[in-house]
């Protein structure tokens, strides 16, 4: 990443969550139809991965398969203002806007009903062929966005870890509509154009859309890289885990509800951020699989007083 320091130079404190790892290659895929066939009752677990996730959750298996999404043209309702079409495999969504500001589609796209359990396939993976409009691809689920800008051209895989990344996006953010959501109990899909920006006409294909099934992994002596310095963690953190550095010689490994785990050694050589921007990157001794990190970074600047009236 590049991030920006507005502030003096100083250490960087960060909190990192250590998600789980995909294997869209090599892991078997099967029918919405047959994985739904074969479920189990979910289970007791305490990782309900965020506060506005409802429900029960079970954990991961290492062997449990990825899980065929994608649409045909024919099987999509609603289609509204969307003109779809089926090409091979894929699925092509063109959408126009001849007004001056942004169109926003957030309820009506084209859907398609579903009963799956998604407790332990969050992630979700596709193949978009992208025509640089700026345009912004958008699958949902019931309390969960996923989107996709299309600021690329060509054809380009594409995986987001969770519903909950479009969170921190900046031109999509939290809605009140994505406030709640029960991953092990989805009844509907949506997929289409959330948002075209002004006078644009947009083209793109969609394919191999799939939910990834989450495999258990670790991240093991993490080293964040900020500018030319280094802070290394001495120790393993697990995927649901968080790890939080704020300063000092240890940093601190909590579970899923911020319950402190275990104290883990650091190891510094120069570790500051400058000022301005710079280069961040994390990396890690162990091979695949590698997590997905939900990541922050802070710097602090002179304190705010607020004075007594």
């Amino acid at each position: 990443m590049s991030l920006e320091n507005p502030f003096g130079p100083q250490p960087a404190w960060f909190i990192i969550r250590v998600l789980w790892a995909f294997d869209p290659q090599s892991r078997q895929a099967v029918s919405a139809e047959k994985f739904s066939a074969s479920l189990a009752t979910p289970g007791e677990n305490a990782d309900s991965f965020t506060a506005g996730n409802t429900g029960k959750t079970v954990a991961a298996a290492a062997a449990e398969p990825n899980i065929l999404l994608q649409p045909s043209a024919r099987d999509l309702r609603s289609p509204g203002s969307l003109v779809l079409s089926q090409e091979g495999e894929a699925l092509r969504l063109t959408g126009k806007n001849a007004e001056r500001g942004d169109r926003w589609e957030l309820e009506g796209l084209p859907s398609w009903g579903c009963c799956l359990d998604l407790s332990t396939h969050r992630g979700v993976g596709m193949t978009v062929t992208g025509d640089g409009s700026g345009a912004t691809l958008l699958f949902q689920i019931s309390g969960r966005d996923y989107v996709v800008p299309v600021d690329f051209k060509g054809r380009r895989y594409v995986e987001i870890p969770n519903g909950e990344v479009a969170w921190a996006s900046g031109d999509w953010g939290w809605r009140m509509a994505t406030k709640q959501a029960d991953y092990a109990k989805v009844s509907w899909m949506r997929i289409g154009l959330g948002r075209i920006p002004p006078a644009t006409e947009t083209s793109i294909l969609v394919e191999g859309l799939t939910a990834l099934a989450e495999i258990p992994t670790r991240l093991e002596n993490p080293t964040v890289q900020t500018g030319q310095g280094s802070l290394t963690v001495k120790g393993i953190i697990k995927s649901g885990e968080y790890l939080q550095y704020d300063g000092g010689k240890t940093a601190t490994v909590c579970d899923e509800n911020w319950n402190r785990l275990r104290e883990l050694p650091v190891e510094t050589r120069d570790y500051t951020m400058p000022a301005g921007w710079a280069p961040v990157s994390i990396t890690t001794t162990q091979t695949n699989p590698l997590p997905w990190l939900e990541v922050q970074f802070m710097t602090e600047g002179e304190a705010m007083v607020v004075r007594a009236q």
